[in-house]
């Protein structure tokens, strides 16, 4: 394979004192960063950034390990745990198409069969990946900027708050980050010769991350063009980044194939995805299909049985998904300055501090890691990306050189807009993003030393506006912490931790006292508990404010039948079952309602729906015999 073009840097030579006199001098105008591309990261600082990372992500589980939510998995992460418990059991193919990224719960499978099921192993496996996801940008920020630039982007990353939340959460947030890192280095071989291997190896990781982050896909036109591109058009780094894709993804192509008969990649989640991106009731973040119905257990349910209903017969999964795509495209078609207007928020949350989240945040967690709440004040995405853009314009002449983590920058960011936004969707930019850090942080330092103000008002009106505008405050940290705590209510429920449950709904309620979905959960949590007096005003107060909260409904209807007042109790299941006819806990409760008040030709129909939907259940099949 040819050798490198003379603009890419060869690291394995020295600079001149003339182009170092060059360098600095274009420096202190803000042309560039200082620091040189020829100069290696010595191993024992990418050593100390590996350790100092390592060292942080242990701490804080040393922490964290006392907090419920350690051995409570709540949404997505109960999910993958009880998938990959499924793979370690040996059901390693499965029987239906992919519908979530298969990449993570089976690496979490391949754990649980090594080492059972240790969740304190798994996150320690984690706390290694992110320590290695830093020290790979720094040694990648090293390559392109100098070994001061990557030693201070690895630090940013070790101390950087969102990745210490992620790596302990069981979601593939942590080996996204992995996985991303990688990609970063082995696209910074490009101020080297770059071999075949490398070419490989970038498209193992590149499908790797596809696999696991399905939105990746769009990244492999623009990885295959910079190859062509950066090897004078040939075609030979195609060839090995393509022959590298195709050995990670064919194989689940052909797994999904002899399944469904379907050519599905990666997943069948496409068209749902898309349609809650992209719809009259869309706000940029997740909101499920079925109103509280966000669990994996309801997602591909839902998504199925509701485009069944809708073309009145039984669909493939492809055609599920090409069902809600084809919903989305016409939404998008007949409202397009609604669509812009959607899309404009989105890259809003997108490049914002916040970290948008659907099942548990980082402000709760950090009340059980003193290492969360130093961090996060300070090392967040509102900081991250002021200084990564300000290194984007500080190394603006080397664009010619740089320009493909411009461009995965670009494209990653729509292709997390074009569906909706969270945290943990947006977080493989971090690694692009933190690449940039140091240079940054090194421009401003140097400025600041030389007091070369006028050199530094461009560049510092730049950093000031991006604070300011990516800080904006989006939605509320109160109403995340209530949703989570909604959600661990949820879970100690299900153990029987009920009182506990109890507390933290209470202190939910605190945080949004007329938020109608936490008026229902406490008050639904003591009706459970037959506390019914206690139940009863939350869940009217609940209906009073939102009428379409089916599960306010129930309960106040097991309110009522408890008390002896089932006329009202049958009100109340029949508005349930209207508003979300696909839950067989308030079908069930209808049809006991109505056999305990003698209508048996009503109550047996109901009996009937309710074994349709739970075909195992001894409960449903006992009362209808």
């Amino acid at each position: 394979m040819r050798k490198a073009r003379a603009k890419y840097h060869n690291p394995a030579k020295s600079p001149s004192p003339s182009q170092v006199e060059s360098a600095n001098a274009r420096a202190a105008s803000g042309e560039i960063a200082l620091g040189h591309a020829r100069d290696r990261m010595p191993a024992r600082i990418a050593i100390g950034v590996f350790l100092t990372a390592l060292t942080v992500r242990l701490v804080h589980l040393a922490q964290f390990k006392s907090s419920p939510f350690f051995r409570h998995l709540i949404g997505d992460s109960e999910g993958y745990d009880l998938w990959a418990r499924r793979l370690a059991a040996g059901d390693w193919i499965g029987t239906e198409v992919f519908y979530q990224s298969p990449l993570y719960p089976y690496a979490l499978g391949v754990l649980y069969r090594l080492f059972g099921h240790d969740l304190l192993i798994v996150r320690l496996f984690q706390g290694l990946a992110g320590a290695a996801g830093c020290t790979l940008v720094a040694l990648a920020s090293a390559r392109l900027f100098g070994p001061r630039a990557g030693l201070i982007s690895g630090l940013f990353l070790a101390f950087f708050a969102p990745a210490i939340f992620y790596d302990s959460l069981i979601q593939k947030a942590s080996l996204d980050f992995l996985l991303s890192s990688a990609l970063v280095f082995l696209l910074a071989g490009a101020a080297g010769s770059v071999s075949t291997r490398r070419y490989a190896a970038t498209g193992i990781v590149l499908g790797l991350l596809c696999l696991n982050r399905e939105n990746a896909l769009l990244l492999v036109p623009l990885v295959l063009f910079w190859a062509w591109q950066r090897e004078q058009h040939s075609l030979r780094p195609i060839r090995s980044l393509l022959l590298a894709l195709g050995l990670i993804l064919l194989p689940v192509l052909a797994r999904n194939l002899a399944i469904s008969g379907e050519f599905q990649l990666t997943t069948s989640q496409l068209g749902p995805n898309l349609y809650i991106g992209n719809n009259e009731g869309a706000d940029g973040t997740y909101r499920p299909l079925v109103a509280g119905r966000g669990s994996p257990e309801f997602e591909r349910a839902d998504a199925t049985e509701l485009a069944q209903q809708a073309m009145q017969r039984t669909l493939r999964p492809g055609e599920v998904s090409q069902y809600w795509r084809n919903r989305a495209l016409q939404w998008i078609s007949s409202h397009p300055r609604q669509w812009l207007a959607l899309t404009w928020r989105k890259l809003r949350l997108v490049w914002s501090a916040q970290e948008v989240m659907d099942s548990e945040d980082i402000h709760t967690h950090s009340d059980f890691s003193a290492v969360l709440r130093a961090t996060q004040t300070i090392v967040h995405f509102g900081l991250l990306a002021p200084l990564a853009l300000l290194g984007v314009w500080v190394s603006r002449t080397r664009w010619r050189e740089l320009w493909i983590f411009h461009g995965v920058l670009v494209v990653y960011s729509l292709s997390v807009i074009l569906f909706y936004v969270l945290g943990r969707y947006r977080y493989p930019l971090v690694p692009i993003l933190a690449l940039f850090v140091g240079t940054g942080t090194m421009f401003l330092v140097s400025q600041v030393r030389s007091r070369n103000w006028r050199a530094l008002l461009p560049p510092g009106a730049l950093l000031a506006a991006l604070l300011v505008a990516l800080n904006v405050p989006w939605g509320s940290a109160a109403e995340m912490r209530a949703l989570t705590l909604s959600n661990l209510a949820r879970q100690l429920s299900r153990t029987g931790e009920n009182e506990a449950a109890i507390g933290h709904l209470r202190r939910a309620l605190d945080l949004t006292p007329e938020a109608p979905g936490m008026l229902s959960a406490l008050g639904t949590a003591l009706a459970e508990q037959g506390r019914f007096e206690e139940a009863k005003p939350l869940l009217e107060k609940a209906i009073t404010s939102d009428p379409n909260l089916a599960a306010a409904h129930n309960s106040l209807g097991t309110v009522y039948s408890a008390t002896g007042q089932l006329d009202r109790a049958l009100h109340e299941f029949e508005e349930a079952c209207r508003r979300d006819p696909r839950n067989v806990h308030f079908v069930f409760n209808l049809g006991t309602a109505l056999s305990v008040a003698g209508r048996l030709d009503e109550a047996i129909p109901q009996f009937f729906r309710a074994a349709e939907l739970e075909p195992s259940s001894f409960r449903i099949r006992n009362n209808l015999g």
